[in-house]
């Protein structure tokens, strides 16, 4: 029976230096011959989809955390932040003064706080030194000064969280925005996320799911952080990597290896989901 399997992106489908191994695209194309489809699932928006990944065999994507969805390289959906929605979430980040960017398909729209601090967020992403400058350019592909003004086509805005409680003031002020976050290697929130409400990882499985004509027993999960655990539970199956966090590993119905040990295939392996190959 055929499967749809979702992959989420840092972490799982390549490491968090970004590399990307020859067993993952060995098993993706496996899968695919054994009449199974695969699709991508992050945060990421289609520009910061780093161009590593554009080659990839796989059947669609599900960005922006689940604000836009291809299927065979046609959009079948998008659900990006209204101008006024935009307009509300920006008033607040200028009131606090926060790092943030823009995520739209087009391309990344930074303040001139988030350039500013790029490197570090990009050196804690990869769990290394705000020396490394070259992580800031691999994580945030299609970085743009932006002019601080809403926009159409917005996805989600990512800002950069200053302190315990801001989460939770920023969901207080917004309460009619959908509210996350996104972290690293050490599955820390680094930084807030601001997108349209009900819009999530998890709604694109579900919107992906119907438009495909498969129910969520037919959809297999994999993921690292927690949050990804929504998305994982839209889907039948959920496989949690090796590198996974505590609480991604307690829900999953498979804790695989590592992301950089071969852990999407063998996990393809032990679910049935390669083709004999030789």
């Amino acid at each position: 029976m055929k499967k749809a399997i979702i992959l989420d992106v840092d972490g799982t489908l390549v490491d968090y230096d970004l590399k990307l191994s020859g067993s993952t695209l060995v098993a993706i194309d496996r899968a695919r011959k054994a009449g199974h489809e695969v699709y991508l699932c992050t945060g990421r928006s289609k520009a910061e989809t780093f161009a590593a990944l554009y080659g990839l065999p796989v059947d669609g994507y599900i960005g922006g955390k689940g604000a836009y969805i291809e299927v065979r390289e046609v959009p079948i959906y998008h659900h990006p932040l209204t101008e006024a929605e935009c307009a509300s979430a920006l008033a607040w980040l200028h009131a606090h003064d926060l790092p943030y960017f823009l995520e739209t398909n087009e391309g990344l729209f930074a303040n001139q706080r988030f350039l500013d601090v790029s490197p570090v967020i990009a050196a804690r992403f990869v769990g290394g030194t705000a020396t490394q400058m070259a992580a800031g350019r691999k994580a945030f592909p299609a970085l743009h000064p932006g002019d601080g003004r809403p926009r159409a086509g917005v996805n989600k805005i990512s800002w950069v969280i200053q302190s315990p409680t801001q989460r939770a003031e920023a969901a207080s002020a917004l309460p009619t925005l959908q509210h996350g976050w996104w972290g690293g290697r050490d599955h820390a929130e680094l930084c807030g996320e601001i997108g349209p409400a009900g819009i999530s990882k998890a709604s694109g499985v579900g919107v992906l799911l119907a438009y495909l004509g498969l129910q969520r027993s037919d959809a297999v999960g994999f993921g690292d952080s927690a949050g990804e655990i929504p998305m994982l539970q839209a889907c039948g199956t959920a496989v949690a990597m090796g590198n996974a966090s505590a609480d991604v590993k307690a829900m999953a119905d498979f804790v695989t290896r590592d992301v950089d040990a071969d852990g999407l295939r063998l996990a393809f392996d032990h679910l049935g989901l390669l083709d004999p190959g030789i």
